[in-house]
Formats: structure tokens, C-alpha cells, sequence
């Protein structure tokens, strides 16, 4: 069967004094029709309270099928909002604690969570899935379309 390829590996940093997390989308060479999932790792998640970011991928090679394998405390199917996967949209806002009063801490290449397609495209078709920050593709108008945040420290 004629293979198809989906490959990216984003790097997805916020301003602060320490190390910033690093989201990895793993790659795959799913046959056409194939249901696969995109495992997306971190590095140097340390003192996370809320992430927040787009994930983009091209329809005409693959469909959206759901996401899986939560791996962070209060992640579920309710962290993501779904409305423009039928775009290649899909939106995770993740927090755990919104008074940003606690933190999760994951070491380096832990699974957060998987991203399932349906491979559809034709032989040799390919297309990225990873972060994305184009105000064209994203048409939301939102100032802030990737957040990471941590506590904030307290006063001595």
C-alpha cells in the first residue's frame, strides 16, 4: 500500500527566567485510510499552571479523528475545543490551576496527550501537525493564541 507521511517537531516557548517548555509532535507514515495518532511530548515542563496553543494540520491529507492518552492532571476531551477541526484546527487550553496557586511538573519527553487522524490524502501527500501562530489560518483575533503560565511567586 502506498504510504503517507506527516512529520513536525515544534518548539513552543513563553518569556520567563527559566527553561521553557518544549512541545514535540512525534511523525508518522500512515498508509491511505489508516487511523493514526500523533503523540505530543514535552521537555522542561516545570511550575505549569495553564498552557494554551492552536494545533494546525492539512485537511486534504488528514481527518481529524479526537484526541487521547491524557497524560495531565485535569486534561481531558473538555480541554479542547473542537468547533474548526473540519479547518485543521483544533485548540487546547489546559489549566490546572486558574488562581495559579499550583503547578504540574512533567520530565522531558513525557506524553501529554495524543492527536488521532484518518490518513486521506493521495500517494506522496504530506502535511505538518504542530503548533501554529499564522493570524491568517487562525482568523480569531486573539492577542494571546499560545500561553504558558506559571505561579506566580510569592513575596518574601
Amino acid at each position: 500500500m502506498k504510504k503517507l507521511l506527516a512529520v513536525l517537531v515544534i518548539v513552543f516557548a513563553a518569556t520567563a527566567a527559566w527553561a521553557q517548555p518544549t512541545f514535540t509532535f512525534s511523525s508518522g507514515t500512515p498508509c491511505a485510510g489508516d487511523t493514526f495518532c500523533v503523540d505530543v511530548t514535552v521537555k522542561d515542563f516545570t511550575d505549569i499552571s495553564k498552557v494554551k496553543f492552536p494545533v494546525y494540520w492539512d485537511t486534504a491529507v488528514l481527518r481529524f479523528v479526537g484526541t487521547r492518552n491524557y497524560g495531565l492532571e485535569k486534561l481531558d476531551t473538555s480541554s479542547f475545543n473542537r468547533s474548526r477541526a473540519a479547518e485543521g484546527l483544533l485548540f487546547l487550553d489546559w489549566v490546572f490551576a486558574p488562581d495559579c496557586k499550583g503547578n504540574v511538573d512533567k520530565p522531558d519527553n513525557f506524553r501529554v496527550f495524543s492527536i488521532c487522524f484518518v490518513s486521506k490524502g493521495t500517494y506522496g501527500s504530506t502535511t505538518s501537525v504542530g503548533i501554529v501562530e499564522d493570524p491568517a489560518i487562525l482568523k480569531n483575533n486573539d492577542p494571546e493564541p499560545l500561553e504558558v503560565t506559571r505561579p506566580t511567586p510569592n513575596p518574601i
